[in-house]
């Protein structure tokens, strides 16, 4: 019997996928290092933006001295941040630009706009690609 169309497609979908969950494997083995060295990327790629210049990102060397200087926050304390991106103004959260702000409802209140950018649907796609293939490993040594 000839694959269907549907699994030609989802075959070729894993073997792409393969390299991320090769990637997310690879870092496993190291979590924290491979979290601190993520930090110093967004750290260093947003020191120029406005909530970068003004918690010192490019001063920022460590988990620990990040911890001290951005305090935990809810949605509304953010709402300032977010409402000049939807003024148009680049640069405020992230120095990658802004595709959409997603609309969430959140577990708890009123909707809430989730800035995004490439970046992050990449982590999205990189993220959901290692699973996926996780799946197929699993489901296929059972």
């Amino acid at each position: 019997m000839l694959p269907s169309v549907a699994g030609l497609a989802n075959t070729a979908w894993v073997l792409s996928s393969l390299p991320s969950w090769q990637r997310f494997t690879r870092h496993s083995s190291s979590p924290e290092t491979t979290q601190r060295a993520l930090l110093a990327r967004y750290l260093a790629g947003n020191a120029d933006t406005a909530f970068g210049r003004k918690h010192d990102f490019a001063r920022i060397r460590s988990w620990e001295t990040y911890a001290a200087a951005v305090e935990p926050r809810t949605y509304d304390d953010l709402t300032p941040w977010i409402e000049r991106v939807m003024a148009g103004e680049s640069g405020v959260l992230t120095a990658d630009r802004i595709k959409l702000l997603e609309p969430t409802s959140g577990s708890s209140g009123s909707r809430k706009l989730i800035p995004y950018n490439s970046a992050l649907q990449g982590e999205f796609q990189r993220a959901i690609a290692a699973w996926i293939c996780q799946i197929v490993k699993q489901d296929r040594s059972v």
